[in-house]
């Protein structure tokens, strides 16, 4: 058996010592069973092992005599040997009795020195059958795991930095050599510190951990810029493609097939630097999407209700050119109407009616909502603009 021992310092709170017995016996004993233990132990309580006694002190500068007396005390008990059973202290009085007993002695009798070294050498050969590792494995592990997470650190603080810079919506710059050569960097640092345990299965669990570790950090920054590239791509593309608009409200075919082939040439100019050598990282499936999004956003431009009015506008422009020159002066009557229901554009009727300087434009067009969506403001049913022209010839 062994002796757990606590001694309490400066105990002049008043407070009994039987106590603070009950609560350190119940910490003690969670602590016993939440802590691994050979198998031969998981099953026996505390008290099958361990005796706990608990003994105190008053304050060293407040009760000096005091003091000076329970350590003299505490000392002499600490020599004196407890022959008795189950040893209960309840406070550090003179007459107290020993603090040690035989069973926690462990010394052999002479008479029993063969039998002890048999049982010895027996639990001896029984480790090394339970496969409990030696000095050696167990320095090679530590430095492995010291080397790991040296290294796991140097890892953290640039997958960090990048993090950073591609939440902030901008793309890593090299971001394929610099991640290649951090991949090199690492494994070659860790290997070479760890080189004097080439042999040990932990240096290469925590190679295969470090190897992991950036594979899956790294793809996740590659998915992370490869989809604000393709954001990035889609704005340009459709800048260029709004300004091809023709005056008619269509597209050109081969506007349409060089602003698609810019943008695609732009994207794969800029992910070919995001991708690492060593890893099998692509882009392909990102083209794909890409180029069709790019084909489908110019295909329904041009039926798209901002494009019919704009085309509208202009046509009323045209159509409310200058009347034909007349001696003296003449007026014209120009009344422009238009009917906005609710809808998202799928209806659009365009009609109108000239006589002489007279016009009379009307437009139906079922895009409320979709105006309003875009931010248009409020989009009212019905809109009349009557214009009154005057010419007069001097």
């Amino acid at each position: 058996r062994t002796l757990i021992l606590f001694v309490i310092h400066d105990h002049d709170d008043g407070s009994q010592l039987s106590a603070l017995r009950s609560t350190l016996e119940d910490d003690t004993r969670a602590l016993w069973e939440s802590c691994e233990k050979h198998e031969a132990f998981n099953r026996k309580p505390l008290e099958s092992l361990f005796d706990i006694n608990v003994v105190s002190l008053p304050n060293p500068r407040h009760r000096a005599e005091d003091y000076a007396r329970a350590i003299d005390e505490l000392r002499a008990r600490l020599f004196v040997l407890s022959t008795g059973g189950s040893m209960e202290l309840a406070d550090s009085t003179l007459g107290a009795r020993g603090l040690l007993r035989e069973e926690y002695s462990k010394i052999v009798p002479l008479e029993s020195f063969t039998k002890y070294c048999e049982i010895a050498w027996a639990a001896e050969r029984s480790e090394d059958e339970l496969g409990i590792p030696d000095k050696t494995s167990l320095l090679a592990s530590h430095r492995c795991n010291a080397a790991a997470e040296k290294q796991r650190e140097k890892i953290t603080k640039q997958i960090s930095e990048w993090t950073r810079e591609a939440e902030g919506g901008n793309l890593i710059r090299d971001f394929g050599r610099k991640a290649g050569d951090l991949m090199t960097r690492t494994i070659d640092s860790y290997d070479s510190e760890t080189q004097a345990h080439a042999d040990a299965p932990e240096r290469a669990r925590k190679h295969a951990e470090l190897t992991e570790l950036l594979q899956v950090q790294i793809r996740r920054l590659f998915n992370t810029q490869i989809q604000l590239l393709q954001v990035q791509t889609m704005d340009s593309f459709k800048s260029r493609i709004n300004r091809c608009i023709t005056d008619s409200g269509e597209i050109d075919e081969i506007d349409e097939r060089d602003a698609i082939n810019a943008g695609d040439s732009a994207f794969v100019e800029k992910a070919e630097k995001l991708v690492v050598p060593t890893m099998r990282l692509g882009y392909r499936p990102a083209q794909l999407e890409l180029q069709t999004s790019m084909m489908e956003y110019a295909q329904r431009l041009p039926d798209s209700p901002a494009v019919q009015l704009q085309t509208m506008e202009r046509m009323q422009r045209q159509q409310e050119g200058p009347p034909p020159k007349q001696r003296g002066w003449g007026w014209g009557l120009s009344l422009t109407g238009a009917m906005r229901p609710r809808g998202y554009g799928n209806f659009q009727l365009i009609t109108g009616y000239s006589k002489g300087p007279h016009v009379v434009n009307f437009t139906l067009c079922n895009d409320a909502d979709a105006a309003e969506q875009e931010g248009q403001g409020k989009v009212p049913f019905l809109r009349l603009q009557p214009t009154l022209n005057v010419d007069v010839d001097v």
